[in-house]
């Protein structure tokens, strides 16, 4: 199975078999829908380029338009058949067909925490550092409701209108990447379709937008998501919130169109508000009042996004957490379960990006969801892990004795 394929589709001959003899025999509709069924087929065992070749002809668009309907990155080439076979080059890829995307691993039986930690500039070893996957270039999708800005405000980043933006709301369909540099690092930047609630979706080719926005979540390292500051928040909002908690990306809140907004002091509050009492498993997560279509704050907003890649890509010493598991238990012990203590053994981390830990416990089932949650809280608390995605898995210890015959 080859790593990537190219797919060149040649619009022309498309369209004419689509219109012959006078007879739409494969509507653009069809045709669309053929091929995301052949992608879908392709792209689990080799990444997919698809260029769209073609001259100008208004017979063609409508195919054209089924291409990106079809998930896909395409280029409609202006060249003259005889030109169109020649080596072409393709300004940009989308994101499920960049060769080096894969998505964060969430696999948590393998235990990768036993890594010997980096020593300081005394020769002794950390007890927290970051991963070295934190120094590999961030990719940061820009997700939300319809109509938030996202294109203005990657434009904005950009320097350059790169992205088409306008009043209307779904101008965007596709998930885009586009490479960018702040203060001499290496950024990946995401446009994405905005999600509305899936109740209210109806429409194929938006399912097939909000799929890719979801995908593009999942191939993320971090996640912006804007929402508009001159309303409250939105219950999709939230929602998305959690979707980007649950896939354990890291997220920064972008109150965009704060340049609208006329109490200022009254609409962060309730945004805060409503984050408190709705959002507590990103309880601490940053909030940049920000305007894309001025520039305002978006140094404070990519500052913040450095800040809590680092953190979800922190790292603490087995050592470290046991001692910091001693006091925790001193101060609370594990309750009683008929009649008898549970006793949790010890703690190690298993993977960062989000950070996940194993409790090793003498019965698992019967650690109560109160526990896990208190523990949890302590370790934002002590170890500054707020605004980002903690995972505590439980494990039960080998027992020594387990078959070996009783002595009589």
């Amino acid at each position: 199975v080859p790593d990537g394929v190219l797919l060149s589709v040649g619009l022309n001959d498309t369209a004419r078999v689509g219109s012959r003899n006078g007879r739409q025999q494969l509507t653009p509709e069809a045709f669309g829908f053929g091929l995301s069924q052949l992608l879908d087929e392709i792209r689990p065992q080799a990444s997919v380029m698809v260029i769209g070749m073609t001259a100008v002809d208004e017979h063609v668009m409508p195919y054209a338009d089924c291409l990106w309907y079809a998930n896909t990155d395409v280029q409609a080439l202006e060249a003259e058949a005889a030109e169109a076979c020649r080596c072409v080059d393709v300004p940009f890829l989308s994101l499920h067909n960049d060769m080096l995307a894969e998505p964060e691993d969430d696999n948590t039986d393998a235990i990768d925490g036993d890594d010997e930690p980096p020593l300081d500039e005394e020769g002794n070893p950390l007890e927290i550092w970051q991963d070295e996957q934190s120094m590999q270039p961030m990719r940061i999708a820009v997700v939300g409701r319809p109509n938030m800005g996202k294109s203005t405000l990657i434009n904005r980043l950009l320097g350059e209108d790169r992205l088409l933006t306008g009043p209307e709301a779904g101008i965007t369909r596709d998930s885009i990447e586009l490479p960018f540099t702040w203060k001499g690092r290496p950024y990946k930047l995401v446009d994405t379709a905005g999600m509305r609630r899936k109740a209210r979706i109806s429409d194929k080719v938006e399912q097939l937008m909000v799929e890719d926005a979801l995908r593009a979540i999942q191939y993320a390292h971090l996640c912006v998501l804007l929402v508009d500051a001159t309303e409250e928040l939105h219950r999709q909002d939230l929602a998305i919130a959690r979707l980007i908690a649950e896939e354990g990306r890291a997220v920064v809140i972008g109150a965009n169109k704060w340049d609208a907004v006329r109490n200022r002091q009254a609409a962060a509050q309730g945004i805060d508000d409503r984050l408190q009492t709705s959002l507590a498993q990103l309880r601490g997560v940053p909030v940049v009042h920000t305007s894309g279509l001025h520039g305002r704050s978006l140094d404070k907003m990519l500052a913040a996004a450095d800040e809590m890649y680092g953190l979800w890509n922190t790292r603490i010493s087995t050592g470290r957490l046991n001692r910091w598991l001693e006091g925790m238990l001193e101060a609370h012990p594990p309750p009683l379960v008929e009649g008898r203590r549970l006793r949790i053994r010890y703690m190690t981390q298993i993977k960062t990006r989000p950070p996940t830990f194993a409790l090793f416990v003498s019965r698992p089932a019967d650690l109560p969801e109160s526990y896990l949650r208190y523990l949890t809280t302590g370790l934002r608390t002590d170890f500054g892990l707020w605004g980002i995605p903690v995972r505590m898995v439980m494990r039960k210890g080998d027992n020594p004795y387990a078959g070996k015959a009783r002595k009589r």
